[in-house]
């Protein structure tokens, strides 16, 4: 079985940069990896949707925006989850 993590990799890219804007194709292919994760949300803002997912037992969290038609996708992301804890203790 594939970690989360090298998934999100195989979709983006080894040397991926996550403030360029994904293609359709990659939008796709994340929204469904994330959505297919044990625990996940979706958040609709305007014409974007936010999938966010998360799995204790890989210590993972993805994230992607998309717009609503899945044509592109911005702002992905591959964290540890105590990484995004750090980030939320020190805000």
């Amino acid at each position: 079985m594939n970690s989360y993590a090298s998934q999100f990799r195989a979709i983006v890219g080894e040397d991926f940069d996550p403030s360029r804007d994904l293609g359709a194709e990659q939008t796709r292919a994340l929204s469904a990896l994330i959505f297919g994760m044990p625990e996940m949300q979706i958040t609709r803002d305007g014409f974007f949707i936010q999938y966010e997912g998360w799995s204790y037992d890989q210590d993972i969290y993805l994230s992607v925006t998309v717009t609503d038609d899945h044509k592109s996708g911005a702002r992905a992301l591959c964290e540890p989850n105590f990484a995004l804890d750090q980030d939320i203790a020190a805000s």
